[in-house]
């Protein structure tokens, strides 16, 4: 197999890895016993903000590949659900400052239990493989992610698009 059959391989794998993740991205999931249901979204834009008290929605929108419309909009569904509020900065009053609630420092604590069961599973499945192996897969990731936001725009893909159709 030569280098571009094997990187349409690799794009391939990916699309099906992103389908499968989006899927259930998509459907909403129960964290702890008589809690609401959540979407993942949701509750990893909580976690962000818990573990970064101080950022902006554009600071966020950035480190979390999200657009400034979807992590506002993630953010006022927190609001709504009661697992943060909002308080103006003293000093500067232009910005907000995103403060969780006890629900959602619960709803956060149970979600990265839950993450640490996910992360038990995938191990299930990775036993074969070194630890300088997964560190190598992760680094190829990393810098296939990098790759492709220096590289590729989404007018940038739909422009090659056209130019086959």
């Amino acid at each position: 197999m030569n280098k571009e059959q094997q990187c349409l391989e690799v794009i391939c794998t990916i699309g099906k890895i992103f389908n499968f993740y989006s899927s259930y991205d998509q459907s909403q999931r129960q964290y702890f016993e008589g809690g609401d249901s959540y979407y993942e979204k949701e509750v990893h834009l909580l976690k962000y903000i818990i573990d970064n008290p101080e950022k902006t929605i554009t600071e966020i929108a950035e480190k979390t590949s999200r657009t400034k419309s979807s992590v506002s909009q993630v953010i006022k569904r927190l609001v709504e659900k009661e697992l943060i509020f909002i308080e103006k900065d003293e000093v500067d009053k232009r910005k907000l400052i995103f403060i969780p609630t006890e629900k959602g420092l619960k709803l956060d604590s149970a979600h990265r239990k839950y993450d640490m069961e996910m992360a038990k599973f995938l191990s299930k499945f990775l036993k074969d493989y070194s630890e300088q192996d997964i560190e190598i897969f992760l680094e190829l990731l990393d810098k296939y992610n990098d790759f492709q936001k220096k590289e590729y725009s989404l007018k940038d893909i739909h422009k090659v698009m056209r130019f086959w159709m």
